[in-house]
């Protein structure tokens, strides 16, 4: 009688439950405007004739009376760059994340047209896994998602009053690079960048980091976030660094007389799969790719920056805020150029959490549908929008 009783009540409990995760998972977060808007299925022709799968979400109008309602007028868009091994709604193939397009709905609802991609190998473009690996290939199909603005809206002058770029982890770095060696036309026409979640390398000009180094930081960041010991660490970092000078691996240290510990072993055989032939044109771009240097001929251009940080961002090395704050310092002294800023209780996918997980805590809240994207990054990249508003 009394596991009838519970099992009568935990049934429609249970069933409450699901069904509230499964609409919280597929309906997005409350939308701070009143703008309507559609999403449209669109392609990118690469250079090289590949086609990259796109998504614009255009706003159609508003339900304010006060607000006008012709679908044709010009708005701002922002083009949306993905980490390199995420596709346009920032999903891999293990996790559904859905920030990509969480806030392209939170933009098209406050009036911003904006325009997505699927990476190679991502979503619905077709291409191997592997092509996040070719920085040049990935740099040139971030320049024809930008150069795709006009053939994409019927009038682009009449609909788009201004173009924005917003750039997450990986993708920052491969967006700057892109605007330097494949978008170069397009600088002058841009309103403003917006980085989210990402390093980019940068420091005082004296010192800049290359994306090679900044792989290297990323590395041992992970390994220390993993809990290895301190000594492992250290001697890891050793090695990374005579291998970051050199180019060659130290193989004199890969079969010690004393076997190493796993961990070591782990990092070992990354650092060996880096030299790779493989990776060779990887590691050649990577080592020439200065963001920093990138970023500073943008802002030298006119072109504001805002760039944004997660207190419980565990995919970054914990000095990435204070090397973007020495980098404001050393060359704006205070100006409205670029500007870094950290949001209290943000993870690397932009959305609230109380700390920064590891192990199986990370993966439980990778798959937590309860996340919203974090208030405070929708509201500072919503008024970096507004502050450059023709």
């Amino acid at each position: 009688m009394r596991t009838t009783v519970l099992l009568t009540l935990a049934v429609p409990l249970a069933g409450i439950l699901f069904f509230t995760a499964l609409k919280r998972f597929y309906v997005p977060d409350e939308l701070p405007g009143s703008y309507r808007f559609v999403e449209e299925a669109h392609t990118i022709a690469a250079a090289d004739g590949a086609q990259l799968s796109a998504t614009l979400t255009r706003v159609t109008g508003s339900n304010d009376a006060s607000e006008n309602q012709n679908s044709a007028t010009a708005r701002p868009l922002i083009v949306m760059v993905a980490d390199r091994t995420l596709d346009g709604n920032w999903n891999s193939r293990s996790f559904s994340f859905r920030s990509g397009s969480t806030l392209a709905r939170i933009f098209a609802s406050a009036g911003y047209h904006s325009l997505r991609f699927d990476h190679r190998g991502t979503g619905q473009t077709v291409a191997s896994p592997r092509t996040h690996l070719d920085l040049e290939l990935m740099t040139g199909d971030i320049a024809a998602a930008i150069q795709s603005v006009p053939r994409i809206f019927r009038s682009p002058t009449s609909e788009v009053s201004a173009t924005y770029l917003l750039a997450h982890g990986d993708g920052c770095a491969l967006t700057l690079q892109s605007l330097q060696s494949h978008a170069r036309d397009q600088v002058e026409g841009l309103a403003g960048i917006m980085l989210t979640a990402c390093p980019v390398a940068i420091g005082a000009l004296d010192e800049p980091q290359t994306l090679f180094e900044q792989w290297g930081r990323v590395l041992l960041h992970n390994m220390r976030r993993q809990r290895v010991p301190d000594k492992v660490v250290a001697r890891a970092a050793v090695e990374w660094s005579d291998y970051a000078a050199s180019g060659e691996l130290p193989v004199e240290e890969i079969a010690p007389a004393k076997e190493p510990s796993p961990d070591l072993i782990a990092f070992r055989e990354a650092l060996a799969f880096m030299n790779s032939a493989e990776m060779q044109s990887f590691r050649e771009l990577a080592r020439e790719m200065h963001s920093g240097r990138a970023l500073t001929a943008l802002t030298k251009a006119g072109v504001p920056v805002l760039h944004l940080f997660g207190q419980s961002d565990g995919e970054l090395p914990p000095e990435s805020y204070e090397r973007a704050q020495e980098y404001a310092r050393a060359n704006f002294s205070g100006r409205a150029a670029y500007r870094a800023q950290m949001i209290a209780r943000m993870n690397h996918f932009l959305k609230e959490q109380e700390q920064i997980e590891t192990g199986p805590g990370l993966a439980l809240e990778r798959l937590n549908p309860f996340r919203r994207i974090h208030p405070a990054a929708v509201d500072a990249l919503l008024q970096f929008v507004i502050a450059q508003a023709p």
